[in-house]
C-alpha cells in the first residue's frame, strides 16, 4: 500500500466528524449512533503509511472519546454483558483473538496484524454503537434508511455515468452497479442488511408520514439497485430476508390501520423494480427481451477470462488445499491471497469467494468454529425477540441473508459491508436480556404488593 499525503480538505472532514461524534456521544448518544451507522458507505479514503484513514474511523474515535468521558469502562462492559447482544460481543472478541494467534503461524505477519486490528475495530464499533443506541435506536435506523437511499440512487445513476463492472448477456453488455461500495456483490450484501431493517420499521403500526416516506423511498430505490447489481446470491438472500420480516411482522401488520399502506408499499416496490428493468433495458438496447433479467440473475454468467480474480471453483479448491497444510490455525489471517502461488494459482490475488472457506484457510478449524459462532450469535438472540421488536426482526433477517450470501462470497472482509452490519447488529445489543427483564418485573410486582 502506498503513502498518500493527507489533503487539507480531508483532514478538515476527519476533524469535523471526530468532534461531531464526540459532542453527540456526550449530549445526544442516539444521534452519535446514527452518525456511526449512516457514515459507513462514504469512507473518504486516504492511505497514510500502512493505514487507511476513513470518516468511519474518525467517527468511531470521537464516539469512543465521548463515551469514556461520560462513563467508566467497567460500567460500559457491565451494560454490554447484560444486553441481548452479549453473545455477539463475545464472538467478535473470539474472532479478534484467533486472528491475533494466527500471526504466529503466518508467512506474512504484517497482513495478519492488519486483519487483527480490523477485527478489533469491529469489536470496538459494536460495543460503542450498542452503548450509544441503548435507549433509542430510531435515529440510527433513520440514518441507515437515508444512507441506503443515497447509496441506491448513486448506484442507479451509474447506468448513465458508468458502472464499475459489466457482464455479457445475449450479445450485449449489462452494466452492474455498485454505488459507493467496492463492487456489485458488496452492494448487494449491504442491501441484504439494510432492506430487512428498513422494511421491518416500515411495517410498524403507527408512524410519522415523513418517516414512512423515507422508509418507502429507501426500500424502492434499494430494491431497484439490488436488481441492477445482477448478484444472484444477493438478490435471492435479500428476497428471503424480506419474506422473513413479513412473516415475523404479519400479526402487527394485520392488526394495524396501516395494512393498506403496507400493500401500497409493495406496489411502490414493484413499480420501482419494473422501472429499473425498463431503464436497464434502454441502456442495453432492443436486443434485450423479457426473459433477460431472470436469465442474467439465475443463469450462468461466467466468462472465459477471469483475469487476476480466478473462478470460484479455483479459489475454493485453493482454500481447501491451503487448509490441509495448516489444519488447526490456517495460514494466517489476511494471508489467503498472498499464499495462492503456493497452491498453483499464479497471477491471482483475491479472497476466497466464501466467508467460511476463507476462515478455514486463514485461521483453520479454530477460526471456522469461531466464524460459525459469530453467525449464530448475530441471528439467534435477535430472532427470539423478532415478533415483539421490529428492530430485532430486521437485524436477525439481515444477518440470515448475510450468512447465506457468505457461502459464495467473502463480504465482511470489505470494511463498508462489515462495519454497516456490525452497526446494525449493535443497535439493540445493549438492551436488557430476558433474565434481567424478569428480575425487574419481579421487583415491580413485589413493590405493588
Amino acid at each position: 500500500m502506498g503513502t498518500t499525503a493527507l489533503h487539507l480538505a480531508f483532514a478538515a472532514a476527519y476533524a469535523a466528524i471526530f468532534f461531531t461524534t464526540l459532542v453527540l456521544a456526550r449530549t445526544r448518544p442516539p444521534w452519535a449512533a446514527a452518525v456511526l451507522t449512516g457514515i459507513v458507505p462514504f469512507a473518504l479514503y486516504t492511505h497514510l503509511a500502512h493505514t487507511d484513514l476513513t470518516l468511519a474511523k474518525f467517527a468511531l474515535l470521537g464516539a469512543l472519546a465521548g463515551l469514556l468521558s461520560a462513563r467508566s469502562p467497567r460500567e460500559a462492559l457491565a451494560t454490554l454483558r447484560r444486553g441481548i447482544g452479549a453473545p455477539m460481543l463475545y464472538a467478535l472478541a473470539a474472532v479478534a483473538a484467533v486472528a491475533a494467534i494466527s500471526i504466529a503461524v503466518a508467512a506474512y505477519p504484517a497482513e495478519a496484524l492488519r486483519q487483527t486490528l480490523k477485527a478489533g475495530q469491529f469489536l470496538l464499533l459494536f460495543a460503542v454503537t450498542a452503548l450509544l443506541a441503548k435507549d433509542d435506536a430510531e435515529p440510527a435506523v433513520l440514518a441507515a434508511a437515508a444512507s441506503t437511499l443515497a447509496v441506491a440512487l448513486a448506484a442507479i445513476a451509474q447506468l448513465w455515468s458508468g458502472a464499475p463492472s459489466a457482464m455479457p448477456l445475449l450479445g450485449g453488455i449489462v452494466p452492474r452497479v455498485a454505488g459507493p461500495l467496492e463492487g456489485p456483490n458488496q452492494l448487494s450484501a449491504f442491501l441484504d442488511v439494510a432492506l430487512p431493517l428498513i422494511l421491518a420499521h416500515a411495517l410498524r403500526p403507527s408512524q410519522e408520514k415523513a418517516r414512512s416516506a423515507l422508509y418507502l423511498a429507501a426500500l424502492g430505490a434499494g430494491c431497484a439497485a439490488l436488481l441492477l447489481t445482477f448478484s444472484r446470491a444477493g438478490i435471492l438472500t435479500a428476497a428471503l430476508a424480506l419474506l422473513v420480516v413479513v412473516l415475523w411482522g404479519r400479526h402487527a401488520t394485520a392488526s394495524s390501520r396501516n395494512a393498506p399502506a403496507a400493500a401500497g408499499a409493495l406496489g411502490v416496490l414493484t413499480g420501482l423494480a419494473l422501472t429499473a428493468y425498463a431503464v436497464a433495458r434502454a441502456r442495453i438496447g432492443t436486443s434485450w427481451h423479457l426473459l433477460s433479467l431472470p436469465s442474467a440473475i439465475f443463469g450462468r454468467t461466467d466468462t472465459t477470462y477471469v483475469g487476476s480474480i480466478g473462478t470460484r471453483s479455483q479459489l475454493w479448491h485453493a482454500a481447501t488445499a491451503l487448509w490441509v497444510r495448516h489444519k488447526l490455525l490456517g495460514v494466517g489471517a489476511g494471508n489467503f491471497e498472498l499464499e495462492l502461488e503456493r497452491v498453483g494459482l499464479h497471477g491471482i490475488r483475491t479472497h476466497a469467494n466464501s466467508a467460511y472457506l476463507q476462515a478455514l484457510a486463514e485461521t483453520g478449524i479454530v477460526g471456522l468454529a469461531v466464524q460459525l459462532a459469530l453467525v449464530l450469535a448475530s441471528i439467534l438472540p435477535y430472532a427470539r425477540r423478532a415478533r415483539a421488536s421490529a428492530l430485532c426482526a430486521g437485524v436477525a433477517a439481515g444477518s440470515i441473508a448475510l450468512a447465506l450470501h457468505g457461502v459464495v462470497d467473502t463480504l465482511t472482509f470489505f470494511e463498508k459491508v462489515g462495519q454497516f452490519w456490525i452497526c446494525v447488529c449493535a443497535l439493540p445489543a445493549a438492551r436488557a436480556g430476558p433474565a434481567l427483564q424478569d428480575k425487574k418485573r419481579q421487583g415491580d410486582d413485589t413493590r405493588r404488593r
